[in-house]
Formats: structure tokens, sequence, C-alpha cells
């Protein structure tokens, strides 16, 4: 049984005009510098989702990567990255004298993670160590998961500072209506 520490969500939303692609390929160098690997323990198939839905108000993505980071023999930490693009049209914009390829939309962002002890299922078939596991989940592994989980925690933020800056970085800005009605008070 793979025991599980998970982490919380991190979400963060954009309404931008930027060119995708690149995002996209500088994502899956972030993953690979950072020794996220696919659950095959390559390079190729971290994309486990990519779904593209055309509507009227363009196109719709949905884009799921699971990543794993073997820690040792026995730990290893999951990261699960989301993309959702809704309303994404694609769009020429003329910056500096030249003319680029961006799209137009809002992008939802979901990172989830956990830190998986046990992942390969060799504690409940060991008879000495079985009848054990819980004691070593909370108190001989305790600290060493701690340092692991922040460990994971640092991996989270630096995948969310690096889109980040992404957006934040000189682009074609142009401000629009948001996809979502605004909520909260007044706005019912």
């Amino acid at each position: 049984m793979v025991y599980t520490i998970k982490l919380d969500q991190v979400e963060f939303r954009y309404k931008h005009v930027a060119p995708i692609k690149p995002l996209y390929e500088t994502l899956k160098d972030w993953f690979m510098e950072h020794d996220y690997k696919d659950p095959y323990g390559g390079e190729s198939y971290l994309e486990t989702l990519y779904y593209v839905d055309e509507s009227q108000y363009g196109h719709n993505y949905w884009i799921w990567w699971r990543a794993f980071k073997n820690i040792n023999s026995q730990i290893r930490f999951a990261l699960n990255f989301d993309m959702l693009g809704l309303a994404v049209e694609d769009v020429q914009v003329v910056w500096q004298g030249k003319k680029y390829k961006a799209q137009n939309g809002e992008f939802t962002f979901y990172i989830n993670a956990r830190v998986e002890v046990d992942y390969k299922n060799q504690w409940e078939k060991t008879p000495i160590i079985k009848p054990f596991i819980e004691i070593m989940l909370k108190r001989v592994l305790k600290k060493d998961l701690e340092a692991y989980k922040r460990i994971l925690e640092r991996d989270m933020r630096e995948l969310h500072a690096f889109i980040r800056t992404y957006y934040m970085a000189p682009q074609f800005i142009k401000e629009k209506e948001s996809y979502h009605p605004l909520r909260g008070y007044g706005y019912a």
C-alpha cells in the first residue's frame, strides 16, 4: 500500500495575450532540470492528457502532466500539473515591429503534489516490517518525511514562480472582461 502525504493544491489564473508554445516547451525543460520523470522513468510521456474542444468562444484546452521524482528506493515525489485554457483564440500581434503568433484567453493552472512512501509496495510484502509500518511512519521516518514535504513545497513554489515570471514578462498585454463572472459582495 502506498502511503501518501498530500500538499495543498496551488491554483492560479491568468487572462493574457501570450504565446503558449514557448511556455509549454520551457515547462517541460523545467521538469527535466528538476529531475522529474514520467511514470515510465523517461522524459517523453509527462503529458497524460491533451484535450482540445472547439466552441463558439474559441478553443478550450485541458492538459494534464504527471511527473515523478525518485528520492530513494522507498520514497518519491509526485507532481501533478494541470492547465485549463478557456475561450482561447489564436491572434497575431505586432510587437516591436514584428508580427508574432500568440493566444488570447484565460488560463488556469493547478499544481497538486504528494510524497509517496513505499510506492513499490515492498513493505506490505515483508512479514517482519508489516506490523511496524505505522510506527515507522509516525516515529522513525517522521523528521525525514517532514523534510521531504518541505522540499516538495519548495518545488511547487518554484514552479508557480516560474509560470508567474513567464506571464509577468513584457508581453502583448490586452485587457478584456474575464470569462468568469465576478463573485463577492456586491456582485451577486
